[in-house]
Protein backbone atom coordinates (compact mmCIF):
# COMPACT_ATOMS: atom_id res chain seq x y z
CA UNK A 1 0.00 0.00 0.00
CA UNK A 2 3.27 2.76 0.25
CA UNK A 3 3.68 4.23 -2.75
CA UNK A 4 6.11 3.35 -4.96
CA UNK A 5 8.97 5.37 -4.48
CA UNK A 6 8.43 3.96 -0.66
CA UNK A 7 7.98 0.60 -1.77
CA UNK A 8 11.97 0.90 -3.50
CA UNK A 9 13.28 3.03 -0.52
CA UNK A 10 12.48 0.04 1.93
CA UNK A 11 13.51 -2.79 -0.01
CA UNK A 12 16.28 -1.52 -1.39
CA UNK A 13 18.98 -2.66 0.88
CA UNK A 14 17.94 -6.32 0.17
CA UNK A 15 20.37 -8.39 -2.48
CA UNK A 16 18.21 -8.03 -5.73
CA UNK A 17 17.05 -11.88 -6.07
CA UNK A 18 14.86 -11.31 -2.29
CA UNK A 19 13.99 -7.97 -3.60
CA UNK A 20 12.32 -9.57 -6.31
CA UNK A 21 10.61 -12.17 -4.55
CA UNK A 22 9.55 -9.74 -1.39
CA UNK A 23 7.91 -7.60 -4.16
CA UNK A 24 6.04 -10.37 -5.96
CA UNK A 25 4.90 -11.38 -2.21
CA UNK A 26 3.65 -7.84 -1.77
CA UNK A 27 1.78 -7.53 -4.84
CA UNK A 28 -0.13 -10.30 -4.29
CA UNK A 29 -1.47 -9.17 -0.90
CA UNK A 30 -2.07 -5.60 -1.69
CA UNK A 31 -4.56 -7.82 -4.66
CA UNK A 32 -5.60 -10.51 -1.97
CA UNK A 33 -6.15 -7.56 0.83
CA UNK A 34 -4.67 -9.97 3.10
CA UNK A 35 -1.87 -12.49 3.88
CA UNK A 36 -2.23 -16.03 5.08
CA UNK A 37 1.18 -17.91 5.61
CA UNK A 38 2.33 -20.81 7.97
CA UNK A 39 3.37 -18.90 11.48
CA UNK A 40 6.98 -18.65 11.75
CA UNK A 41 6.81 -20.20 15.43
CA UNK A 42 4.59 -22.13 15.97
CA UNK A 43 4.11 -25.70 13.78
CA UNK A 44 0.82 -26.38 12.20
CA UNK A 45 -0.60 -22.91 12.54
CA UNK A 46 -1.79 -20.46 9.83
CA UNK A 47 -1.33 -17.21 10.37
CA UNK A 48 -4.41 -14.77 8.82
CA UNK A 49 -3.75 -10.78 8.22
CA UNK A 50 -5.60 -7.90 7.62
CA UNK A 51 -4.38 -4.35 7.07
CA UNK A 52 -5.38 -1.43 9.37
CA UNK A 53 -5.57 2.13 7.88
CA UNK A 54 -6.77 4.11 10.22
CA UNK A 55 -6.64 7.58 9.00
CA UNK A 56 -3.98 7.37 6.39
CA UNK A 57 -3.63 6.00 2.46
CA UNK A 58 -0.86 3.12 4.24
CA UNK A 59 -1.42 0.62 7.22
CA UNK A 60 -0.49 2.02 10.31
CA UNK A 61 -1.14 -1.90 11.53
CA UNK A 62 -2.12 -5.24 11.07
CA UNK A 63 -4.86 -7.75 12.51
CA UNK A 64 -3.37 -11.15 12.78
CA UNK A 65 -5.21 -14.06 13.89
CA UNK A 66 -3.54 -17.55 13.81
CA UNK A 67 -5.72 -20.51 12.84
CA UNK A 68 -4.88 -24.00 13.94
CA UNK A 69 -6.30 -26.95 11.80
CA UNK A 70 -8.58 -28.57 13.93
CA UNK A 71 -9.96 -32.47 13.61
CA UNK A 72 -13.49 -32.69 12.29
CA UNK A 73 -14.73 -28.88 12.11
CA UNK A 74 -12.61 -26.84 9.66
CA UNK A 75 -13.55 -23.21 9.74
CA UNK A 76 -13.53 -21.61 6.05
CA UNK A 77 -10.75 -18.99 5.30
CA UNK A 78 -12.96 -17.26 3.75
CA UNK A 79 -15.21 -16.72 6.50
CA UNK A 80 -12.34 -16.36 8.98
CA UNK A 81 -10.97 -13.22 6.70
CA UNK A 82 -14.76 -11.73 6.16
CA UNK A 83 -14.67 -11.85 10.12
CA UNK A 84 -10.90 -9.91 9.94
CA UNK A 85 -12.17 -7.52 7.62
CA UNK A 86 -15.05 -6.23 9.80
CA UNK A 87 -12.91 -6.15 12.66
CA UNK A 88 -10.00 -4.45 10.71
CA UNK A 89 -13.06 -2.05 9.21
CA UNK A 90 -14.53 -1.34 13.21
CA UNK A 91 -10.86 -0.15 13.92
CA UNK A 92 -10.11 1.58 11.17
CA UNK A 93 -13.26 3.52 11.83
CA UNK A 94 -12.56 4.09 15.85
CA UNK A 95 -8.74 5.11 14.57
CA UNK A 96 -9.95 7.72 12.46
CA UNK A 97 -12.15 9.38 14.73
CA UNK A 98 -10.41 8.75 17.82
CA UNK A 99 -10.22 11.80 20.06
CA UNK A 100 -6.90 12.91 19.82
CA UNK A 101 -3.88 11.38 22.99
CA UNK A 102 -3.70 13.56 26.16
CA UNK A 103 -0.28 14.97 26.18
CA UNK A 104 2.26 14.04 28.73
Amino acid sequence: WFPEAERQRLLGALPARRRAALSRRLAAIRRRGYEVAPSPRVAGITDLSVPLFGPGPVPAACLAVPAAARRGRRVPRERIVAELRAAAARIDLSLTHAPPAPER
